[in-house]
């Protein structure tokens, strides 16, 4: 009978070894230093930088596995910033797009668990590591081609409420869509 041999490698050890180097705090904080912008900081607290643990979990319940999310504050106000290193070594059109997914679902627990508080500005970090160059663009709204300015528009201008209940009866009754929806609430 052959005898079966074990392979002892680390899958992805470069990797593995970023991974755990980043959640030092003190390698986070040169890492920092190191690529932000000097306005930024100059308006935040490296020295109570923390790391924020998270799970990430999709309105459909699936847990997606973000690398490494910090809190640190700013100097001047009780607003934080949560910067968000990811570890890439795939090259790929949609990862602002997969990062942005992150940062939001963050957003969204950090509201849920402190309703009273701002959100924190995120900030995200790609850490790419593939052999090929990275060729794609990191901005979210390049991924909209043609149309990146309307989306950048409308994107930033605020989410449009229409507040049915607080409407005139006549200018329900002119949209059946509105009449329904008030009719169904009733």
């Amino acid at each position: 009978m052959q005898q079966k041999k074990h392979n002892n490698t680390i899958d992805n050890p470069h990797d593995k070894l970023c991974f755990s180097a980043l959640r030092n705090q003190n390698i986070a904080r040169d890492a920092l230093r190191s690529v932000l912008p000097k306005k930024l900081l100059e308006r935040i607290d490296l020295n109570r930088l923390k790391l924020y643990n998270t799970k990430l979990i999709t309105p459909q319940m699936k847990e997606l596995q973000a690398d490494i999310f910090y809190e640190v504050p700013f100097k001047e106000t009780k607003a934080l910033i949560l910067f968000h290193f990811e570890q890439v070594t795939n090259a790929f059109r949609t990862l602002p797009l997969k990062v942005w997914q992150y940062l939001l679902l963050e957003l969204m627990e950090y509201g849920e668990n402190y309703p009273n508080e701002p959100l924190p500005v995120p900030f995200p970090l790609i850490i790419y590591t593939g052999e090929r160059r990275f060729s794609y663009s990191t901005n979210l709204f390049d991924l909209f081609c043609d149309h990146k300015k309307l989306a950048q528009s409308l994107l930033n201008d605020g989410v449009k409420l229409i507040d049915v209940c607080r409407m005139p009866d006549e200018d329900i009754f002119k949209n059946k869509l509105f009449a329904l929806c008030l009719c169904g609430t009733a």
